[in-house]
């Protein structure tokens, strides 16, 4: 954040951070707009993570810099940033598959839809799923627009 502060950029972006801990079995979360995650566990939705709105409902949290006509910066602070999001720790297990993606594909894939995904690419690389998944979301925008779409599929093997 101190860089981006630093820099000429201006704009905004939601976060997902995960930190997995193999000691204590728990993947922690840190999360501010409506990027999130989910863990998929024994054929079902098992943790799905918190969007975070605005105080006033109408949309996601989000990170942002900005610059104004007179030369002034804002840029949202640490202090108010944890305030804002939503920080959970979950226990996992060996074979949990953690999807981690941008509001691009949240926006539109029902949970059901997700689990038909999921299922049918248990068995085959983890990249197939990402790829279907991809392919799920690029599909729900060519009627309704566009956005950004970034997804990350992983599996905890081990403990």
């Amino acid at each position: 954040m101190q860089q981006v502060e630093a820099s000429e950029v201006q704009g905004s972006s939601t976060l997902c951070l995960l930190a997995l801990d193999k000691q204590e079995h728990t993947l922690t979360s840190l999360n501010i707009g409506d990027s999130g995650f989910v863990i998929y566990r024994n054929n079902e939705i098992y943790c799905r993570s918190t969007c975070t709105m605005s105080s006033n409902g109408c949309g996601p949290r989000q990170l942002f810099v900005l610059n104004d006509s007179i030369g002034l910066s804002y840029s949202m602070h640490e202090t108010k940033f944890l305030q804002d999001c939503s920080l959970d720790n979950i226990k996992v297990r060996k074979g949990d598959i953690i999807i981690l993606s941008s509001d691009g594909l949240w926006d539109v894939i029902e949970s059901d839809q997700l689990q038909k995904v999921v299922e049918r690419n248990k068995n085959k690389h983890l990249q197939n799923l990402a790829d279907d998944l991809l392919k799920q979301a690029v599909d729900g925008y060519i009627i309704d627009g566009r956005d950004d779409i970034l997804i990350i599929v992983c599996r905890v093997d081990e403990l």
